[in-house]
């Protein structure tokens, strides 16, 4: 029991001497530093920066188009040849392919000739001999009966026929184009019999493709305007629109537009095409579609880099054409030449914010 006592003084003793050494320590601390201005780690901690890329306001000429989609075919205006030999023949060779573009007077393909030019070896023959008798009989040294003259020249005008119409029929053997245009089909094969009575080649001069449109956009389309017809590879030649049909289709709804081909499109008889017909045509401030943004409340705006690159802040634009990657921009501040973020504009805050430029 007395021992018990004795460790319990002990351990007060311990604790209190403690508790005086605490106190000692508290009082002999040395002060606090001061903080100052400079000292302040918030200022020293730099900004936060935005990583974004950077293009331009820029004056360009933008487009507004009307899209359409249409089958191609031959212009009502324009014309066609369905062509046959005018004598039948066996083919010797086609000398066309379907979708080439031909002149006017270009071969297409010939007729067999062999038996017209026996034809024509034969009555060469026969109009010499015939040639012959004619001269002995008029330029001898003495003066043959009239009945002798007059029949060695009718023989002799005989053979002269029978040749020409020897010779007109070899012509025929070879089959030309009446008119320049595309070949759209082809019937005969070298080795198979043309008969005259059967189009063996087909040649249009125009093509168009006739395009369907809806009603609201029809007003807005006139004959002679650029058009543009994509091609199925993705090319895109450029054309003009020929005739605006505002009759509408019972069955779709929708009024016709035809756009010429131009030869070099390629296109063919039955085949399809996209169009897109410039409908207005302006100069404008413009800015890549990428960097317009939506603030706040929605609405329009880019973030207009500062001119040392070091800050971007929001600016409200009213947004116009857009034609392609850029888009028609117009708004208070905005200017030629500005610099406005692409890439990184929906990172940055509506405010200003600290930004860092690593490309355009």
């Amino acid at each position: 029991m007395a021992q018990r006592r004795l460790i319990q003084s002990t351990l007060k003793v311990c604790v209190l001497a403690a508790a005086i050494f605490g106190v000692w320590r508290l009082s002999h601390a040395p002060p606090a530093p001061m903080q100052t201005e400079e000292d302040d780690p918030e200022e020293k901690t730099e900004e936060a920066q935005v990583a974004i890329r950077i293009s331009h306001v820029t004056r360009a000429t933008v487009h507004e188009y009307v899209t359409g989609y249409g089958a191609v075919e031959a212009a009502p205006a324009g014309g066609g040849a369905r062509i046959s030999p005018a004598v039948g023949g066996v083919v010797e060779a086609v000398r066309c392919k379907e979708g080439q573009y031909v002149e006017k007077g270009e071969v297409l393909f010939t007729l067999d000739g062999r038996a017209v030019e026996a034809d024509i070896e034969r009555a060469q023959k026969v109009l010499a001999s015939n040639q012959g008798d004619f001269d002995r009989v008029t330029k001898g040294a003495t003066t043959a009966p009239a009945w002798r003259v007059s029949t060695a020249e009718q023989l002799r005008d005989m053979a002269k026929a029978d040749l020409d119409r020897a010779v007109a029929r070899q012509a025929m053997l070879t089959v030309v184009s009446p008119l320049a245009g595309r070949v759209e089909t082809i019937t005969v094969q070298a080795g198979e019999w043309a008969d005259p009575t059967v189009m063996a080649v087909e040649v249009v001069d125009r093509l168009v493709v006739a395009a369907a449109i809806v009603p609201e956009e029809l007003a807005g389309i006139q004959v002679g305007q650029k058009a543009i017809i994509q091609l199925a590879d993705g090319k895109e030649v450029e054309s003009q629109v020929t005739l605006v049909d505002t009759r509408l289709d019972a069955r779709t709804g929708q009024g016709s537009v035809d756009v010429a081909i131009p030869k070099e499109a390629g296109l063919r008889l039955g085949g399809f095409a996209r169009v897109r017909i410039v409908t207005k045509e302006e100069t404008r401030l413009t800015v890549p579609a990428e960097s317009v943004v939506r603030d706040a409340d929605g609405k329009s705006a880019v973030q207009a880099v500062e001119i040392d690159g070091r800050y971007a802040a929001l600016l409200p634009v009213m947004v116009g054409i857009r034609d392609g990657d850029v888009v028609e921009v117009s708004g208070e501040g905005l200017h030629e030449g500005q610099s406005v973020a692409t890439t990184g504009a929906y990172a940055l805050l509506q405010g200003k914010t600290p930004v860092r430029v690593v490309g355009h």
